[in-house]
């Protein structure tokens, strides 16, 4: 989903200032349009595997948790800042190597994010909602619960330890965000080496699928390096059967989010 909260900051390019809020509008108009000429063409081709009604849940989810993520970015924003005015134990020069460190350090957050998403039960029942759907299209990409930045928050807390500035942390989850939407798509195949380096569609097909052989693999973000490191990266091999591995029926805007928090609750009660 699109990261915010950056769209009080600028970034400066040539001398002069570009609002955030514009480059993040014109992201959300250019994603749009992708998504409508993805839809047309699977219209187009008979794709009976994108599911329309499906779709249109995803956007509803999707619009649903944006609105809270904005609000919630606002309310980490000042949490942020206060680690690293206060709590920062490094100093950096904001050139090159500052900004390549903090994408390596945010993507490896991620993966670890992402991963203990997977093997935490009460991580895993936000990040469930991502996993829901049958199809794969970019509309999945905004397939994302309203608690899962709840949950990402604590994880990006150790950035502004390292040094980083929270608005440089935020801009560059929102450029991450953004590559992480168009990566959810079945139009672009295999690209070999590319897809031993880069988390691109072929490897991301394989964390959603359900298959035996694809659970729990490709947790990374944008580098394949993590996955490479930890033992969690798999080829895609075989036909991916999408969809979350222990399906509940859970369907609806609302309903997709709250049953799978619902009944982790009834277990914990349980216990």
């Amino acid at each position: 989903m699109f990261p915010s909260g950056s769209s009080r900051e600028a970034v400066k390019e040539n001398g002069k200032e570009i609002s955030s809020f514009a480059m993040e509008t014109y992201l959300v108009l250019l994603f749009a349009l992708l998504m409508l000429a993805e839809a047309a063409l699977a219209l187009y081709s008979h794709d009976k595997s994108y599911n329309l009604r499906e779709a249109i849940e995803n956007i509803g989810i999707g619009f649903v948790s944006m609105f809270i993520d904005y609000g919630f970015s606002l309310m980490s924003y000042p949490l942020l800042l206060a680690l690293y005015e206060n709590c920062s134990f490094n100093a950096w020069e904001k050139n090159w190597p500052y900004y390549l460190i903090l994408f390596i350090a945010l993507d490896f957050t991620e993966y670890w994010f992402h991963r203990l998403s997977h093997e935490i039960p009460v991580m895993w029942t936000a990040h469930k909602v991502h996993h829901q759907s049958t199809s794969f299209n970019l509309s999945v990409g905004m397939r994302t619960s309203f608690l899962i930045p709840v949950f990402n928050v604590l994880f990006y807390c150790v950035l502004p330890l390292l040094g980083f500035h929270p608005s440089d942390i935020l801009f560059c989850i929102f450029i991450q965000g953004f590559y992480q939407l168009l990566i959810h798509t079945r139009l672009v195949g295999k690209l070999g080496i590319i897809d031993l380096l880069f988390v691109t569609p072929s490897v991301h097909r394989v964390h959603h699928g359900k298959n035996k052989i694809y659970l729990d693999k490709n947790y990374g973000k944008v580098l394949t390096a993590w996955d490479h490191l930890f033992g969690t990266y798999q080829k895609e091999t075989v036909a991916v059967i999408y969809g979350a591995s222990d399906p509940q029926g859970e369907k609806g805007i609302w309903r997709s989010q709250l049953i799978p928090v619902k009944k982790w609750w009834r277990r914990i009660r349980k216990r």
